[in-house]
């Protein structure tokens, strides 16, 4: 009798323990089209989430420093987005004449100022817009251990994130400053900043292996975004892509990890890798290069979205690139 009790209560156990892991696997969901809703190919490289399903995005070669503002309807129960919506671009009313070179590569959105930070990979600076796009005088106040001097060119601050529960900045070069590019050839500098907009400390941060090949028509190694969690982590988006002078074959590859910085070594929790692809019988290439938490789903799971750089629809007659929208729903164990 003992045994036959022990057996019926091993199988409830069992099979909670497989719904519990189950539940805590991070789902990748597919990624999906913006064209199915009308909104125009560009280069969108950052994003961030204001408010219910208002959301700011960045693109790396807009004709003015600006946003746009999207409205991205997410299903509560399965996390697929249902629809998206966005803004003309949002810029200042008397933008500087260089402003079409500012190469707004990531933002933020910051509650209690009501506004957001970009990131202009151009001129190394972090600056401040109300949410009509006027730039309100305000910007990070960057150490010269990151300064525009010490960045190599095309590789600067490319990832920016709000931490609102602990009222921080956090941003990332994309590639390693001049300083450390042949004694840490994998190292980056992840810098904090606080309320006041001064930094107030920095992180050692050091990305995975290369997987891909250098000998190509274009590529790339590097952080592009970085999305604050409510507990103090972040997670880091570590893209690779590698395209052949012909274009088939092309590749890019995402990791994606979440750091605490509470721990000074900055050890690296793996959340979800995949990979896109260009190929003669499909193309599902998408350079994602922004990253930002959406909302929380009816069962209490967050998801977490991504943004693609498609160059405005780049290609041929025979292909384009197309932008893409990728839903992700963490796990519980990224989320503590």
């Amino acid at each position: 009798m003992r045994h036959t009790s022990f057996r019926h209560c091993l199988l409830p156990l069992l099979l909670l323990g497989s719904i519990i892991s189950f539940a805590q696997t991070p789902k990748l969901l597919r990624q999906q089209k913006l064209s199915k809703w009308h909104i125009m190919p560009a280069n969108y490289s950052g994003l961030t989430h204001i408010d219910s399903t208002l959301y700011a995005v960045v693109d790396d070669k807009s004709p003015h420093d600006g946003f746009y503002l999207f409205n991205i309807n997410i299903d509560p129960q399965s996390g697929r987005i249902k629809d998206v919506t966005s803004s003309p671009l949002l810029h200042p009313s008397n933008p500087e004449p260089q402003s079409h070179l500012a190469d707004c590569e990531d933002i933020a959105y910051v509650p209690h100022r009501n506004s957001l930070f970009i990131c202009q990979e151009a001129n190394g600076r972090i600056l401040e817009y109300t949410l009509k796009g006027e730039p309100t005088g305000h910007e990070l106040h960057i150490p010269y251990s990151i300064s525009k001097p010490l960045q190599n060119r095309n590789g600067g601050f490319e990832a920016l994130s709000f931490d609102k529960e602990h009222n921080l900045f956090w941003t990332l070069t994309e590639n390693p400053l001049k300083t450390d590019a042949e004694k840490m050839p994998l190292t980056l500098r992840l810098t904090k900043f606080n309320a006041n907009l001064d930094s107030c400390g920095q992180y050692l941060y050091t990305m995975e292996a290369p997987l891909l090949s250098k000998k190509a028509k274009y590529y790339t190694h590097g952080v592009p975004a970085i999305t604050a969690l409510p507990s103090g982590k972040l997670i880091v988006m570590e893209r690779e892509l590698s395209i052949p002078s012909r274009y088939l074959g092309g590749k890019c590859n995402i990791r994606l990890y979440a750091i605490d910085p509470a721990n000074q070594t900055l050890t690296k929790q793996h959340i979800a890798s995949f990979s896109t692809h260009i190929r003669l019988t499909s193309v599902n290439y998408a350079n994602y290069e922004g990253m930002c938490l959406g909302p929380k789903l009816a069962d209490g799971r967050q998801t977490l979205l991504l943004i693609n750089d498609s160059q405005a629809g780049a290609g041929n007659f025979l292909v384009k690139l197309k932008d893409y929208i990728k839903v992700i729903i963490l796990d519980n164990n990224t989320m503590q």
